[in-house]
């Protein structure tokens, strides 16, 4: 018995880390699109900056928008300073 909890426990430990690593790569994905300045959901050069949150060293909250569709989103990006 104590073998199948065992397993329960690693199959949905494993299912977890499986779809965070795919939530940072939709993530990754969306913010290089948007480097670019393609909306990552209408793909039409309408994306804007317009809010961001931290300064100095440490993150930053960045946060984008379109102005065609709603699309809204917020990314943390790193701007540590290196001594």
């Amino acid at each position: 018995m104590q073998i199948y909890i065992l397993l329960l426990l690693l199959l949905i430990g494993s299912g977890s880390i499986a779809a965070y690593l795919y939530y940072l790569k939709e993530k990754g994905d969306e913010l290089d699109a948007i480097a670019k300045g393609i909306c990552p959901y209408c793909s039409k050069k309408s994306i804007e900056l317009y809010d961001i949150r931290g300064g100095g060293c440490g993150p930053r909250i960045v946060s984008y928008r379109c102005t065609l569709c709603d699309y809204d989103n917020s990314f943390s990006i790193d701007g540590s300073c290196n001594f």
